[in-house]
């Protein structure tokens, strides 16, 4: 597919990682980025159990990430309030990731129970924000990292870090 030329000619574009994992919103000095959390959080387990402990409580096995989506409500989310601030700051378009790496999709899924309808915000997220940037008069490209899933969660030996690329 050639690119489209919006995106070629496009000044300021926003791209967009957000899910659970921003409730916690903590990584490892340079290690991964944030929403690499939740396999790091299994991963590196001296650093973020404490952090899971003092937030929620418990760690794994009793907490996991699956139980952090119960945690991520979007409550004060208004994609309107969004698309007017990419608007103003002059963004012609922006990338939403869809569904991350860790299986949670930000949209009504068919594909998965892990969704934004079904858990934590129940609503869609994709949906609404795509919406709100129409009405501003701007590009919209949701992305999906679905084909990555099978390899995030997976098992190493201690120490051992699998690329992200």
């Amino acid at each position: 597919m050639p690119v489209p030329k919006w995106f070629d000619d496009g000044k300021i574009g926003i791209f967009i990682h957000w899910g659970p994992y921003s409730v916690v919103g903590a990584k490892k000095g340079d290690r991964g980025y944030a929403e690499h959390f939740p396999r790091l959080m299994y991963d590196e387990p001296d650093y973020y159990y404490p952090l899971l402990e003092q937030r929620f409580g418990a760690h794994p096995p009793e907490f996991g990430y699956k139980d952090i989506i119960d945690h991520f409500k979007a409550e004060n989310w208004d994609p309107d309030q969004w698309a007017s601030l990419f608007k103003d700051v002059g963004a012609t378009y922006v990338v939403f990731t869809a569904e991350h790496h860790d299986g949670w999709a930000n949209w009504d899924s068919d594909l998965t129970p892990w969704n934004a309808m079904d858990k934590g915000p129940n609503r869609d997220l994709v949906g609404d924000l795509g919406k709100a940037l129409r009405k501003q008069g701007l590009k919209y490209a949701p992305s999906t990292h679905r084909e990555r899933l099978p390899n995030h969660f997976n098992l190493r030996e201690p120490g051992e870090r699998q690329s992200l690329l």
